[in-house]
């Protein structure tokens, strides 16, 4: 083997510095077998350029590779940065980029990393990052809970007769719902909700196919009032405006469209993530954001002397005015723009502690005591069908199935679970089939007819809060919401991802349960979070369990 010793001006910033040896002016940059013969190029080379011509060259180009959203937080796919001392005079190589795929990368956990030509505009390889250590990729964490074998349950023919609701019965339930508890009339209620879900299928098409300009959505607040897409920068582009037209020739109440935003969705995830990783290098911990329209970024911290808490106002937050010289302060490195801190005794994120919506529960501790969470959704598992039920991953120990009568209660198998990048969320096998249905209410089961993809401000779903016996409506807050853990699996994890409501409906043993509207599904519950002088609740999206498990939920 050969230990590569390089000059400490020759090396990224970020990389190690050896202290074995105690040279401060070497660093170790990894542990070799070989060096570079003939065609064959060291795993650790010590600078780039080393790698056969062809070698490892990753087919996607600079402009490509910036327009597919792959930098996008919190679930990116590539990263970069600048070579600072290793930079040229000429300017030929300014910057380096990590990659998740292409032909010497393997994931998340094998990035391969290059150094770009801007004269030739190629890709030059350089090596892997676990010998570069240009990007903070955490270990993947080994589970919390041992995979157990059993519960690969593929076939529903053992499913008991269903009196789940249909879709229409169950838009009508919900219908009636929303109207009496949000005080509007009852045909305004159907024509708004089905209005909802038209313009969810526009802001769909309109976030993936113009990542770089959406800039955020919202539903009006009441029934006939206007929808608002928000975009980056002063123009429309011409899609994306034959997109809104389309919609718009067809309903009685138009999307406007506001331009001038300043960042994009895109662009504030990544500012959420950075102001997270700044303020975490510091004394706070476990920090997470919120986003809303109109370049708002929401952050809550834990008051201090040093910090007290934040006196309450009765104004929306906003992007305008003077910076806040206590966000310039902490963040002396970022933008101030459109970022609202609160300081707060309170506390900052809550979690709470096989069909959807029945209670699960764990063994009896020493004390007594028992566990108790709430299953969210039926799901399979993409790769070979094997299905399961979802709850939440911070559930951790629940090997137990409140089963429904005449069935006595039956065990569940860990099968996989995610607190992250997209949210907090685990599936269970059984022995017993699992049915595309959920329990709304105590006393209504809805069959699952799709799943939510897209997310705006104002958006109304119902949450069944099984601890509770009811099933409360309410707005969407914020679509876009990071947030610490403090139990089980994901304690000392941050979950990304997140949808807030603008209450907190839901109580200790609800985590985990669904969040829907009729029977479109949209997540389970995460907890609850503190933005904005008050608690809102949290959930995560189910259109991102294939990403998070590797499952998807189940439509009848």
């Amino acid at each position: 083997g050969l230990l590569c010793l390089v000059p400490e001006a020759a090396m990224p910033l970020r990389s190690r510095s050896c202290g074995l040896f105690g040279h401060t002016a070497l660093i170790v940059l990894c542990t070799v077998a070989h060096q570079v013969v003939g065609q064959q190029a060291d795993p650790c080379p010590a600078t780039w350029g080393l790698y056969p011509e062809g070698s490892c060259t990753p087919s996607i180009t600079w402009p490509e590779l910036s327009a597919s959203g792959r930098f996008r937080k919190p679930n990116p796919s590539a990263w970069t940065g600048g070579l600072g001392r290793l930079m040229d005079d000429t300017g030929r190589f300014k910057v380096w980029v990590c990659m998740s795929d292409g032909p010497c990368a393997g994931g998340i956990q094998k990035l391969f990393c290059y150094v770009y030509d801007e004269y030739d505009e190629v890709f030059v390889p350089w090596g892997p990052n676990s010998c570069l250590q240009l990007v903070d990729v955490p270990p993947g964490p080994p589970p919390a809970e041992v995979f157990q074998p059993g519960g690969d349950s593929t076939f529903d023919a053992d499913a008991p007769q269903s009196s789940a609701l249909s879709s229409e019965e169950a838009f009508e339930q919900d219908s009636l719902l929303a109207s009496q508890q949000l005080g509007w009339d009852l045909e305004a209620t159907r024509e708004r909700m089905q209005y909802q879900r038209e313009f969810s299928g526009l802001v769909y098409a309109i976030s993936t196919q113009y990542p770089q300009e959406f800039a955020g959505s919202a539903m009006g607040r009441n029934p006939g009032d206007s929808a608002t897409v928000w975009l980056k920068g002063e123009t429309v582009p011409g899609g994306l405006s034959k997109l809104v037209d389309a919609f718009n020739s067809q309903k009685k109440t138009p999307v406007l469209v506001v331009t001038g935003m300043k960042f994009s969705t895109q662009d504030q995830e990544q500012r959420m993530s950075d102001l997270a990783e700044e303020l975490e290098s510091s004394q706070f911990q476990g920090v997470g954001a919120a986003m809303l329209p109109g370049d708002i970024i929401l952050v809550t911290l834990p008051a201090s002397s040093e910090f007290p808490p934040t006196d309450q106002t009765d104004l929306p937050p906003s992007a305008g005015g003077t910076p806040d010289p206590v966000v310039q302060r902490l963040l002396p490195g970022m933008d101030p723009y459109g970022i609202n801190l609160v300081f707060t005794d309170q506390e900052v994120d809550v979690d709470r502690h096989a069909r959807g919506g029945r209670q699960m529960y764990s063994d009896a501790a020493y004390d007594g005591s028992v566990n108790v969470c709430t299953s969210g959704f039926s799901v399979r598992r993409i790769s070979d069908g094997v299905n399961g039920v979802t709850t939440a991953s911070h559930c951790t120990g629940m090997v137990h199935y409140d089963a429904e009568d005449p069935e006595t209660d039956f065990p569940l198998y860990h099968k996989g679970e995610h607190c992250g990048t997209y949210g907090d969320v685990e599936w269970k096998g059984s022995d017993h089939s699992e049915p595309a249905e959920f329990w709304a209410r105590p006393d209504l089961k809805y069959s699952v007819s799709a799943v939510t993809t897209a997310f705006s401000i104002n958006d109304v779903y119902c949450v069944y809060s099984r601890i509770q016996a009811l099933r409360i409506c309410d707005y969407v807050f914020s679509t876009s919401v990071s947030q610490s853990g403090s139990l089980g699996y994901c304690a000392g994890r941050t979950s990304y991802s997140l949808v807030a409501m603008d209450h907190d409906y839901t109580l200790s043993g609800d985590s985990g349960g669904p969040y829907s509207y009729s029977s479109q599904v949209a997540g389970t519950i995460k907890g609850a979070k503190y933005l904005w002088y008050g608690w809102r609740g949290t959930l995560s999206r189910a259109d991102l369990f294939p990403d998070a498990l590797g499952v998807e939920v189940k439509i009848a």
